[in-house]
């Protein structure tokens, strides 16, 4: 029966090479429907369907900050939820839903300044300062406006970032050196 299936798929007949090409699944270049100069772009969208904390300005810097004291601040106020090493497995995550964010990954979801992008200094800026919950996310993480300072949020976005750094040098190493204890070549 299945040799029956497998040659009644395969016969094709005579086919001549032109009509068995394949052809392109998307349109050519420009073959849309011509759009005009006032239709709306994506950030324009995603600007009008966003919160109003992330249609207001950002007027500050948040990038340059010192990682060392972000660790220590994030030892302190979050890695009870998103662990030590930021993979989110904190001692309090198995009581979570949804679980925190494992920043290793450096994927964020949050678009919490309407440009229509993600992970952005500003968003995680403002998911740190007014929660998750104030851009579309979660209200399982607070807002932590009333605790830290823009020059400690600044300091826990370096310290963040440090922690994709070191997922990213983890994985290289692990393919330079497949099995463990084998030396380089």
């Amino acid at each position: 029966m299945l040799a029956y299936a497998l040659a009644a798929c395969s016969w094709g007949g005579e086919r001549d090479s032109a009509s068995s090409a394949r052809q392109p699944v998307l349109p050519p270049e420009g073959a849309g429907a011509p759009v005009s100069a006032d239709h709306p772009t994506a950030e324009d969208i995603a600007r009008a369907s966003a919160t109003d904390l992330a249609r207001a300005p950002n007027n500050v810097d948040w990038s340059g900050g010192n990682a060392a004291h972000g660790q220590a601040l994030f030892a302190q106020h979050c890695a009870i939820c998103h662990g030590g090493g930021g993979t989110g497995d904190g001692i309090a995550s198995p009581a979570l839903d949804p679980k925190p964010r494992d920043f290793t990954y450096a994927r964020f979801y949050i678009d919490a300044s309407a440009d229509n992008r993600t992970g952005d200094d500003v968003d995680l800026a403002r998911v740190i300062l007014y929660g998750p919950g104030a851009s579309g996310g979660s209200d399982a993480m607070p807002a932590w406006r009333q605790a830290f300072s823009d020059d400690d949020v600044r300091d826990l976005i370096a310290h963040i970032r440090t922690l994709a750094r070191a997922e990213e040098n983890t994985q290289r190493a692990a393919a330079a050196h497949p099995r463990a204890g084998t030396p380089p070549t």
